[in-house]
């Protein structure tokens, strides 16, 4: 099972990196949104973990993380907010990259464009953290 205490530091706040750039977040939504982005940072280990290791026990703890981010991401965006289509495009290209990472495991060439590829797709998760600030901000100035 994957474990937190080797992760960096600044997952633990991922989401402030970028509010200097939509600095009407107020600081407890950003509070909010550190919290969710490393619970499901967390939870993204445990899918790699399950994908890689075929660790069957992170299963459990994946979907209590997932959810557990599900609820504070729907405290903050209600349920019809455009917050949703961007985190089902995010989901989608994470989605993405597993299919392609496997893909690539059997290829004796790999190459850069595939492997740039997969890096954009890789690093969806990362991408919510900035797309959550956008709606977020844009929310508050409509």
């Amino acid at each position: 099972m994957p474990t937190t205490e080797k992760s960096p530091e600044f997952y633990k706040h991922y989401s402030a990196l970028f509010h200097a750039y939509f600095p009407t977040v107020s600081a407890e939504t950003l509070h909010l949104l550190c919290k969710a982005g490393y619970t499901y940072y967390n939870a993204v280990l445990c899918l790699d973990a399950l994908v890689d290791e075929g660790d069957t026990k992170a299963l459990v703890e994946m979907l209590a993380l997932q959810e557990e981010t599900i609820k504070i991401l729907t405290s903050i965006y209600g349920y019809k907010s455009s917050f949703w289509e961007l985190w089902q495009q995010r989901k989608a290209e994470y989605f993405k990259a597993i299919q392609t990472e496997k893909r690539l495991l059997t290829t004796s060439e790999v190459l850069f464009e595939q492997y740039s590829s997969l890096a954009d797709d890789k690093s969806a998760f990362g991408k919510i953290a900035i797309d959550s600030l956008w709606v977020q901000s844009n929310t508050l100035t409509e």
